[in-house]
């Protein structure tokens, strides 16, 4: 057997050697699959695959159903899912259409040289790298998998110039992959795509290597050896070679910030004209600028790392029509920590395309996504026409689609063959800015952000392992007491549960004794309500050396009367209320369970009851009023209109932008039902603790029978709809409607939420954790759960018996005047602050003014 590819034919070579050049069919079970490969009726197995089916690629779809069963892991770790042809003929055509544009009239198949092109655009140099016998067009895919990109590449130049078109697109594309499986597989695909003159002549310029990898220091020249040859032609491709266009479908996959980025994050003299500096430097430093250093993990993700690689290569290293389009993950379209990104996308390009195809299979919105992931995507095409003018940003245009795959793969189909023209909004010319429109129109801008109105948010309590969160105080105290009988310090540390970053047992917080240090037998700190998911008071220690980032400043503003409002300020809002409440210092993900990032609002800026509001604000206001508003009417009516009226679904269009917004009324009469509306529902989802007085209503919701032991599993659990019952084990709880067994925060089910911390085997995290801390579990129902769970069924229930009347007042609210943001003064920066430098200083020490952790009572509260 011979291999065209000589890399390949090593390869092989090696597999036989030791083996006498002999390969043993029967040990290898070879003999009987060409038996039953015999007996197949190929003619009928590829009758499924056709123009028409959006999986019309055999030979990868039963390579990637051959991986995705025999190492899963393999098939995440690589990316290997298989791109649909739609998407890939939408890109192609995007790209050849952009060639076209640039006077190229055969676009992928054009065989303009750099030096006719720069005789007929004076304005346009040579690029450095290129000849002038060199093609004006170099494509370059740096993922390219199992070849599908590179297929429709040669498909769209038969399209354009026939059989010589597919010669000349061949010779100037090239592609980089880092699986050896991909890597042959797509040999195989490219070839049979080929005329057999053309595969007999052209060595496919398909290449094995890394793309992010570093440059070598030295090269080998005239190698003999194959293998080594490959390695050396691969980087070659990289960094000598000129390219001007780049497709494909890179891998998106979280990494850790140390020595994952390869090229893009090392520190390579002459890359940038002073200094050493990364790539990477060039979008991190404004994260670091601008937003929060929580947001700051987003960028360490393969997919960043690959679009900072294409705009170096094709934007910065060349000079004159360029253009990039791939489809990655489309959390850096709108997510705060990539603001850097979309700038220097801005700074490259002259216009930016933007296909949203969403498909978030587990957030706030479920949608049906083109891949086989959870993680929601986009195409994005970057265009450069002729010389860079980095002063200038581009336009971006946007354009989303939702539904189901099968419909977004055929609107991209009917846009690639021309059937249907792109329909698309144009997205904020500022720098930093959203590559997204901001949805609703201008009524919706005009009416303030929240984030505006409370000018500071919080990250909430990053505590990164489970043990020390508990759904009573006496489960922690025995998972502390076994924590300390661990005296070896390994053994601790197993105990522990170390994050890949953060504290560890032997980190030094100042006044505190290190844990490795900790003997047997010594006291923990005070054991505290803690926020954990919305409607859901557990406990915590009140520890700073058991938190990744236990958020200091949420801590030091604690009071008996501080109240925290947590939304989600940068993720889209789903259904349910677009905002919840604690009176404890809450969990990263409080609001629903996941997207935790700057989202915690606090009424009050410290344990003093500093308003967390700008005070020209309050005058401004008051004055349009006519009446005195105070931090707390003003919060009130906040979490009045988000959390007691349709505001989810009457703003679900202009929701995608994310952001909770607040329509503000001038009529003093309107503000004053809203904030009465807003008090009575703080009221109920704090437990009567804030905002009134009394008993909850709790009338009619009773335990037929108490719990007598714990739910094995969610299977132990189940919800009665006719006799609006709810089972929990052998207990039954009556008085629970249908809609309050049904509500949800943003897709997460709030009661079934809540059994599922209080069952006898672990949940979430907790179920795979390596801590033997983590299986201290409950042994029994507890009483306090029993009643507990009356107030939370209690609470959602006068909450969705108010609802009705939320809505009235927000219809009358939406027909009468608005105080508009800009009528509001601008925040003063020093207020989106944290309000005690001294409280974050580092992240390392939990410190208040007085130096001493303020005092608990036996409840847990301050």
């Amino acid at each position: 057997m011979k291999f065209d590819n000589e890399f390949l034919d090593a390869i092989y070579a090696r597999f036989r050697e030791g083996s006498d050049g002999i390969i043993d069919v029967d040990e290898l079970g070879l003999a009987d699959l060409a038996e039953q490969l015999a007996r197949t009726n190929v003619d009928e197995l590829l009758a499924d695959f056709g123009a028409d089916n959006q999986r019309d690629d055999p030979v990868v779809y039963f390579y990637e159903e051959f991986l995705a069963q025999y190492d899963p892991e393999q098939r995440k770790d690589l990316g290997a899912f298989y791109t649909p042809k739609p998407v890939v003929r939408y890109i192609v055509k995007t790209v050849d259409d952009a060639l076209k544009s640039f006077g190229l009239p055969l676009g992928v198949a054009d065989p303009t040289t750099w030096g006719e092109y720069v005789k007929s655009h004076p304005d346009i140099d040579i690029p450095k790298g290129a000849l002038a016998e060199d093609s004006m067009v170099s494509m370059f895919d740096p993922a390219n998998g199992t070849g599908t990109f590179l297929v429709e590449w040669l498909e769209q130049a038969k399209r354009n110039a026939g059989e010589i078109g597919v010669k000349t697109a061949l010779s100037h594309a090239s592609a980089l992959e880092i699986s050896l499986a991909s890597y042959a597989v797509s040999h195989l695909k490219v070839s049979l795509d080929l005329p057999e003159d053309l595969r007999e002549q052209e060595r496919i310029p398909v290449f094995l290597g890394d793309t992010l990898s570093e440059k070598r220091v030295a090269r080998i020249s005239g190698l003999d050896d194959p293998i080594g040859a490959e390695g050396v032609q691969a980087d070659r491709v990289k960094y000598d070679w000129h390219h001007n266009v780049l497709i494909g479908n890179p891998p998106y996959d979280r990494v850790e910030s140390q020595g994952t980025g390869g090229f893009i994050t090392a520190k390579t003299k002459g890359i940038k004209a002073v200094g050493e500096r990364s790539l990477f430097d060039d979008i991190f430093d404004d994260a670091k600028k601008h937003v929060i250093f929580s947001a700051h993990a987003s960028l360490y993700n393969l997919y960043v790392y690959f679009w900072r690689w294409a705009i170096w290569k094709v934007f910065e290293e060349n000079t004159g029509p360029a253009v990039v389009s791939m489809i990655t993950a489309s959390s850096w379209l709108d997510g705060p920590g990539f603001l850097g990104l979309r700038r220097l996308a801005r700074e490259v390009a002259d216009e930016i395309t933007v296909i949203d195809l969403h498909g978030d299979n587990k957030g706030t919105r479920k949608d049906e996504n083109v891949f086989d992931i959870e993680s929601p995507v986009a195409i994005v095409t970057l265009i450069r026409h002729g010389k860079s003018d980095r002063s200038k940003p581009a336009l971006v245009r946007y354009a989303s689609y939702w539904g189901t795959r099968a419909d977004k793969l055929a609107a991209l189909t009917d846009l690639a063959l021309g059937k249907t023209t792109l329909t698309t909004l144009e997205a904020s010319t500022d720098w930093h800015s959203p590559l997204i429109p901001t949805a609703g129109g201008a009524d919706w801008a005009a009416c303030p952000k929240v984030t505006d109105l409370f000018p500071w948010q919080q990250p909430g309590s990053m505590i990164s392992r489970t043990w020390p969160v508990a759904p009573t105080k006496e489960l922690l105290e025995e998972r502390w007491e076994q924590f300390l009988a661990t005296s070896v310090p390994d053994e601790r540390l197993k105990y522990f549960a170390p994050s890949k970053t953060g504290r560890s047992i032997t980190t030094k917080v100042p006044g505190m004794t290190k844990l490795v240090d900790l003997k047997s037998g010594d006291a923990h700190q005070p054991v505290v309500r803690f926020g954990m998911r919305s409607f859901d008071r557990q406990w915590t220690f009140h520890d700073p050396r058991l938190a990744k980032t236990e958020s200091p400043s949420l801590w030091a503003s604690l009071s008996s009367k501080q109240v925290f409002l947590t939304t989600m300020n940068t993720t889209s809002l789903g259904g349910g209320p677009a905002a919840t409440l604690t009176t404890a210092v809450p969990d990263k993900h409080h609001f629903r369970g996941s997207y935790g990032g700057k989202d915690i609002v606090p009424l009050y800026r410290d344990a003093n009851g500093t308003p967390n509001a700008d005070p020209a604000a309050f005058r401004v206001l008051s004055d349009k009023l006519g009446v005195k508003v105070t931090v707390e009417q003003l919060f009130a009516y906040t979490f009045g209109v988000l959390a007691g009226t349709d505001y989810t679904d009457r703003f679900h269009e202009a929701l995608e932008t994310p952001g909770p917004r607040v329509p503000l009324t001038s009529d003093p009469e309107l503000f004053a039902q809203m904030v009465k509306h807003g008090q009575r529902l703080i009221w109920l989802q704090t437990f009567g603790e804030r905002f009134g007085t009394g008993p909850l209503p709790t009338s009619g919701i009773t335990w037929t029978t108490e719990p007598s032991r714990l739910p094995d599993g969610r299977a132990d659990i189940k919800y009665h709809a006719a006799t609006e019952a709810l089972q929990v084990a052998d207990g039954i709880l009556t008085g629970v409607p249908t809609d309050v067994w049904n509500f949800e925060v943003s897709g997460m089910d709030v009661i079934p939420k809540w059994l599922g911390y209080r069952m006898s085997k672990p949940a979430g995290r907790a179920a795979s954790s390596t801590s033997p801390l983590d299986h201290i579990r409950p042994t029994s129902w507890l009483h306090e759960w029993s009643v507990e769970l009356i107030e939370i069924v209690a609470a959602i229930k006068e909450t969705v018996a108010l609802v009705p009347h939320g809505v009235a007042l927000l219809e009358q609210i939406m027909a009468g005047p608005f105080i508009a943001a800009d009528e509001l003064p601008g925040v003063p920066a020093a207020l989106r602050k944290p309000p005690s430098d001294k409280a974050v200083a580092g992240q390392d020490a939990l410190t208040f003014d007085d130096g001493v952790l303020p005092g608990i009572n036996e409840n847990g509260q301050l």
